[in-house]
């Protein structure tokens, strides 16, 4: 008898624990009310073209041939304009580098070298050792997607986990896959090529609001598999501008006095 008061008496006291105890709740992915077109014109920020991004960063790059570390000042705007400045520990800048649209010049100081030509994917490589287009490295460095040209693109949306893709197909191929998270941040980039191939994935990650636009504080780029290259930059302090004025001035280099140019293409 005594045993089977202990039984009831335990089994009340867990039914009664069990109804008091918190129960999880599931918080589901908002979603988007928008199309997949609306979502890529807001993380595509067309209203901003106009902002000039200006950081301090550390660049590591891995290739094939080896891996490079320094700590740069960048200056970044959209769509082609780029300039790099590496920053020695101690001593004056070893490495200039400018992008303005189709132009681009590089300054060896030690070496006395100054060099010119078309801002191709082959030519920056040579100099900055990140094997994407110069309009792809700009869209990724702001945390923007990369535009795709092509004909006949549709747009195709889908909730993935905690995150929202957007696939972008042309001519019945998958060409890019963008993932966007909760906050409306670009997280992810993958771009294919015609044969389905990865040309290289991107990852942003550590947002944060700068004059009221979200930047990542950090971005990873890795190639595919022919060059099996990757990229970490690391954003150390970051300001967003307006002043058009200096625009002109900060996307370019002038030739020092005595140094005679290389042309390459």
């Amino acid at each position: 008898m005594k045993k089977y008061i202990l039984t009831v008496l335990c089994l009340s006291l867990f039914l009664i624990f069990s109804g008091c105890a918190p129960k999880k709740v599931a918080v589901p992915f908002k979603g988007y009310a928008l199309s997949p077109a609306d979502v890529l014109k807001k993380i595509s920020r067309t209203d901003s073209q106009k902002d000039t991004l200006k950081a301090l960063a550390n660049i590591s790059v891995n290739t094939p041939k080896g891996r490079h570390s320094m700590k740069v000042a960048l200056i970044v705007k959209k769509p082609s304009f780029l300039r790099v400045e590496a920053i020695p520990i101690i001593g004056p800048s070893s490495f200039f580098l400018s992008v303005s649209g189709n132009s681009l010049k590089v300054f060896l100081p030690k070496k006395g070298e100054f060099y010119i030509g078309q801002a191709t994917r082959k030519n920056l490589t040579t100099f900055f050792p990140i094997n994407l287009k110069v309009e792809d490295i700009v869209s990724i460095l702001v945390g923007t997607p990369p535009r795709v040209k092509g004909q006949n693109m549709t747009l195709q949306g889908c909730i993935e986990g905690e995150l929202y893709r957007i696939d972008v197909i042309s001519k019945d191929k998958k060409v890019q896959s963008l993932w966007v998270d909760r906050c409306d941040n670009l997280v992810r980039i993958e771009a294919l090529g015609d044969d389905g191939r990865i040309l290289y994935r991107a990852r942003l990650k550590d947002h944060n609001r700068i004059s009221g636009i979200s930047i990542p504080g950090k971005v990873m780029i890795m190639t595919g598999k022919t060059d099996r290259s990757s990229a970490h930059i690391r954003y150390l302090d970051v300001q967003l501008s307006q002043d058009q004025d200096m625009d002109a001035n900060l996307f370019d280099l002038d030739i020092p006095a005595g140094i005679k140019p290389t042309f390459i293409d």
